[in-house]
């Protein structure tokens, strides 16, 4: 089953450079998710169980220009695992063109027992898999550097925080962005994206990101001490 809204930005969706942000990307690719399991008579949220991200992968074509609406196209494949499952989608501008392709993998979380559980074929069936792959390579598992060139603190505020109690998966990129150089934040225009969502990170703790420059950008981890929470590779 494909889903797709057509979306009309805002205002608030442009950063300082005039530039769609990918921050606002993000957003839009998941309150197009909720909206698809809104549709099947999902929820986000349910009960003690809720749906939470494990991976992002997204590959810009073009961002879009200020004040164009563009179309977003979302749809479910078979679980990979037991308890993970991948959602595919694709962002259009009105002539057809590609913006944005992307890849999500999302696990369903018992918040009452803080683990993992398995996702049921019958809930998978509720939203018709489809075959159709944004991406047909897997990419190699991102890994912790094993030395940062640099380490700053993160300072948590009472909005980073979602409805399961844990830093909103979108500030992670934010966190990444902002620990940028103001040269390379001005100028570089990223094309590749990916987070990797290891450990939910809480408002009641101290934490820190650590930049990795590397051949291509850049890879930050976010922490909570020595644990780490998020891996963010920035090409």
């Amino acid at each position: 089953m494909f889903f797709t809204e057509e979306y009309v930005p805002r205002f608030d969706d442009y950063d300082s450079r005039g530039r769609f942000s990918l921050e606002a990307m993000f957003k839009v690719l998941e309150n197009i998710s909720n909206h698809h399991a809104m549709a099947v008579s999902d929820s986000a949220v349910r009960g003690s169980v809720a749906w939470i991200l494990v991976e992002w992968r997204l590959q810009v074509t073009r961002l879009p220009k200020f004040g164009e609406t563009f179309r977003a196209t979302t749809w479910a494949h078979s679980m990979s695992s037991g308890t993970t499952t991948n959602r595919d989608y694709q962002v259009m501008d009105l002539n057809g063109g590609e913006l944005i392709r992307a890849r999500a993998k999302f696990a369903l979380f018992d918040l009452k027992a803080g683990r993992l559980t398995g996702i049921s074929e019958d809930l998978m069936d509720t939203y018709k898999p489809e075959e159709k792959a944004m991406f047909c390579d897997e990419l190699p598992r991102l890994r912790e550097p094993e030395e940062y060139d640099e380490k700053r603190p993160i300072l948590l505020r009472r909005s980073d925080i979602d409805i399961n109690g844990h830093v909103h998966n979108t500030r992670y990129l934010d966190f990444a962005l902002e620990a940028l150089t103001e040269d390379v934040y001005r100028t570089q225009p990223f094309g590749t994206v990916r987070i990797v969502y290891r450990s939910p990170l809480k408002f009641t703790e101290d934490a820190f990101i650590g930049i990795k420059r590397t051949e291509e950008g850049y890879i930050f981890g976010i922490y909570s001490g020595d644990r780490l929470c998020s891996l963010i590779e920035l090409k």
